[in-house]
């Protein structure tokens, strides 16, 4: 089984669009960062001036990693097992979707405790600032990250959604998944 390997949404919705260039924009400022930061360290400045690009660019890493887990998400190219997934669904492909509506619910649940831990976090911390620098506080990091998870959030409920509707209809129509004359790990990943 191949897997395409292109950053580009399946959909052109303008959201979709807007995610992914925010996961571009983060994961780009990190680059720009890290870069002046090294660059600091071999120049002859004075060392007290690039002390606050070490803790931005962590940040900037940490929401562009939720960003691109939301991108990730929307494109159903998640990190999985194919080689198991397809071994349980061949032998039991009731089993298989079951267990893809478990792994579902779970990282649901997981990213619905997280955001609501995030928007606490942001709201405790809106004025704190960190690590010497002064033109952003934890609490809008915090808010930027508690933003990418509830992205990733919100495309796992879609996902959820169409794991639902597509067994629901197999099942009227008598149907176990994966015989179909399509896989349906096919059909999961929005191809």
């Amino acid at each position: 089984m191949e897997i395409e390997q292109s950053l580009d949404v399946k959909t052109d919705t303008r959201l979709d669009r807007a995610v992914l260039y925010a996961a571009m924009f983060f994961f780009s400022m990190t680059v720009i960062l890290v870069s002046v930061q090294v660059s600091l360290r071999y120049l002859p400045i004075p060392i007290g001036i690039g002390h606050w690009t070490e803790p931005l660019s962590r940040y900037m890493l940490i929401v562009g990693t939720f960003f691109g887990a939301a991108v990730a998400a929307r494109n159903r190219e998640h990190i999985s097992m194919y080689f198991m997934l397809e071994r349980v669904e061949a032998r039991a492909p009731r089993l298989h979707a079951g267990l893809q509506l478990v792994v579902s619910v779970v990282v649901i649940t997981f990213l619905a405790i997280a955001v609501v831990a995030g928007i606490t976090a942001a709201t405790r911390n809106w004025g704190n600032y960190f690590g010497g620098v002064y033109i952003v506080t934890m609490g809008q990091m915090m808010t930027l990250i508690s933003l990418g998870l509830a992205l990733y959030l919100f495309y796992s409920l879609l996902e959820f959604r169409d794991r639902i509707l597509v067994a629901r209809d197999r099942l009227l129509r008598g149907e176990l998944p994966g015989t179909a004359g399509e896989s349906s790990a096919d059909e999961g990943s929005g191809r």
